[in-house]
């Protein structure tokens, strides 16, 4: 007897690709991707795999790297350096200001130029150092072409604070704005990628996935609704982040404690590393929320799960991303060294997004 079944995520979850170790030493020519993109900052990882794929061949059509309205003079020691590994990749090297208003126009016309042939061309990210902000600005763009997509990123040795130092003075971390690893607010906003589609009369909601320093996520709930700071109810979730590291799992509870999320409030703990737990857990937080709330997001975490929120957003656009910008990035107290690096290889977004687009389709089986 036939039956109807509903294609949930969890599904489609099992054809995405895991993160595996990056092995540079297997880039060699004829390998040629038609764009590779990373991002200039301040620390030592900025240099990590441009300088790996400059020394073994690796050969793209174009370089583009992000720089940063923030931090201008911290990140402009690596510029050097990076503009000569990129030199060595590519013939032609270009630079997005990814703040800007014309950021987006220039994702767009960058990642669609020349990816429309038959036999999709390969784009290479390196989300190393690139911001939260600008993986969903350069994602949401890759997401809407025809290119072969591959992610790569690189661990550093030492994330701050160290336990040292948060358990120096745990309650500063929360109350002083100008102290920690980024300082103060300066432009909350909406994301022009995924502005959402919320109904006037639905009370409104929010997703947060918070940081080391609480002000950002303050200022996100206060734009989706003032009222949720004080009387948060059901409709601030929280996806406090469980550390790759075994050596790094007390920040679970110090981000609880900075955010000030209490016992009542509805949490969930989600790996920080894997990109489709995230994925997994946002889908859950969203579906008690839809048919009631305009739904918000605000993705201040990791690296992969701002990746989780990008492919999240795609697949629910009725969904709006806040942003919210430091005013500067304590150079000094970011992460320090380089340990492992890592690469996901989606291969065709066509063939990702068609997998996507199958969610919550009804099926007939015998």
């Amino acid at each position: 007897m036939s039956q109807l079944r509903v294609i949930e995520l969890a599904e489609i979850m099992k054809v995405l690709p895991d993160a595996v170790p990056f092995h540079p030493e297997k880039e060699g020519p004829p390998a040629v991707d038609e764009v590779f993109i990373c991002a200039l900052g301040f620390e030592e990882r900025c240099l990590t795999i441009p300088s790996q794929l400059s020394e073994v061949g690796y050969h793209a059509s174009r370089a583009v790297y992000i720089e940063y309205a923030t931090n201008r003079d911290d990140n402009a020691v690596n510029r050097p350096a990076l503009e000569e590994y990129l030199g060595r990749i590519a013939s032609s090297i270009q630079v997005i200001q990814i703040e800007s208003l014309e950021a987006p126009a220039q994702v767009r016309s960058l990642l669609n130029s020349g990816l429309d042939s038959e036999a999709p061309r390969r784009v290479t990210f390196d989300v190393s150092v690139a911001s939260n902000r600008s993986v969903f600005r350069i994602l949401s763009a890759l997401l809407s072409t025809g290119c072969n997509l591959r992610l790569l990123y690189s661990e550093a040795s030492v994330y701050h604070p160290t336990k040292e130092e948060y358990a120096a003075d745990p309650g500063r971390w929360s109350r002083d704005e100008g102290f920690g690893i980024e300082h103060g607010v300066s432009e909350v906003a909406a994301g022009h990628e995924y502005p959402g589609r919320h109904l006037d009369p639905l009370p409104n909601s929010i997703i947060v996935f918070p940081s080391f320093k609480p002000d950002r996520a303050r200022a996100a709930i206060n734009l989706v609704d003032p009222a949720l700071l004080t009387r948060p109810r059901q409709a601030v979730k929280w996806l406090l982040g469980v550390p790759h590291l075994p050596e790094d799992s007390w920040r679970l509870e110090a981000m609880r404690a900075i955010n000030e999320v209490g016992p009542d409030a509805p949490q969930f703990e989600v790996s920080t590393f894997d990109y489709k737990e995230s994925l997994a857990t946002l889908e859950q937080a969203y579906l008690s929320s839809q048919d009631s709330n305009n739904v918000s997001l605000a993705p201040f975490g990791s690296k992969m799960q701002a990746l989780a929120g990008c492919i999240f957003c795609h697949l629910h656009p009725d969904v709006r991303v806040i942003f919210a910008s430091p005013k500067s990035y304590d150079a000094s107290l970011y992460s320090k060294g380089v340990k492992a690096a890592w690469e996901i290889d989606f291969g065709p977004i066509s063939t990702m997004i068609g997998h996507l687009q199958r969610v919550g389709q009804i099926v007939i089986e015998d």
